[in-house]
């Protein structure tokens, strides 16, 4: 003879309760994400402001006053050129 749901343990049964809602409950969540924009972000930052947040966060501005004096000075002393491409060794 096989025992009923009525005929097991209550504690058994609370737990094949909260396991069936739980179920029910990640189910509907899953089908709202996946046929309506309810957990969806309508604005993502860009590229370019994701570089630029994180380099504002990363870097720091020089407060010693002889380094940011050597640094300009090489700045004057070794312009950037973007065109220029380094000499090939050979």
């Amino acid at each position: 003879m096989a025992p009923t749901i009525l005929a097991l343990n209550p504690g058994v049964i609370a737990l094949l309760a909260i396991l069936a809602f739980g179920g029910v409950l990640i189910f509907a969540i899953i089908m709202l994400k996946r046929h309506t924009n309810l957990f969806h972000k309508d604005e993502k930052p860009s590229d370019e402001k994701i570089v630029k947040d994180e380099l504002n966060r990363m870097l720091e501005e020089v407060k010693d006053e002889d380094t940011k004096k050597a640094m300009e000075d090489f700045s004057k002393n070794h312009p950037t050129d973007e065109n220029k491409k380094p000499e090939d060794h050979q």
